[in-house]
């Protein structure tokens, strides 16, 4: 994709109702990414309200997206918002790993894994391709909406791989993952 130069005046309007909209303290808060002054509760408040603002603009998820990824000038606003999605997106997978929706994600995704390897899958071993799965979308509006399913108030409801892309994806980093190991055990043979 190309880089965005020029934003629309339907974007530029969009983003001057966000600097209208959230307070000061917290747009500098979360650009000087104070780790010790940025609330989970503050972080999702705040991107329900630019969520609202964002609906009321009309504009696309996927052009928002767009603009965060490849906007090519230094713009406050674009820079606050794409921290603040990864704020968000960062508390929502710390509260989705000490679930145990989570554990029982990773259980399932081993049961899926020992039949396409025909070998034990180990825990840590599915987890890290699962979070690899994951980092895609860390800077994504939507976050993990396909994998990680929660309520309004940000409580996981369930925790599943059910888009094929996503499932591939994972069999990939597993196949990586499998196919270092076998290198690894073969050079440790020829060595020895």
């Amino acid at each position: 994709m190309k880089k965005i130069c020029n934003l629309s005046k339907q974007q530029r309007n969009f983003l001057y109702k966000i600097e209208e909209t959230i307070k000061n303290n917290f747009i500098d808060i979360i650009l000087k990414s104070i780790k010790t002054d940025i609330n989970k509760e503050d972080v999702y408040h705040n991107f329900k309200l630019i969520n609202n603002l964002l609906i009321d603009s009309k504009i696309d998820i996927y052009d928002i997206n767009n603009i965060l990824q490849y906007y090519c000038r230094d713009h406050k606003m674009i820079n606050f918002i794409r921290k603040l999605i990864f704020y968000k997106n960062r508390f929502i997978l710390l509260d989705a790993i000490s679930s145990t929706k989570w554990k029982t994600c990773v259980k399932n995704l081993i049961i899926t894994c020992d039949k396409q390897f025909n070998d034990k899958c180990k825990y840590k071993e599915v987890e890290g391709s699962l979070l690899n799965v994951l980092k895609k979308d860390m800077n994504n509006w939507l976050g993990f909406w396909s994998i990680i399913d929660f309520t309004d108030k940000n409580t996981i409801i369930n925790i599943d791989i059910i888009d094929s892309s996503d499932l591939n994806q994972l069999h990939k980093f597993m196949m990586e993952d499998y196919n270092k190991k076998n290198i690894k055990d073969k050079d440790l043979i020829l060595i020895d």
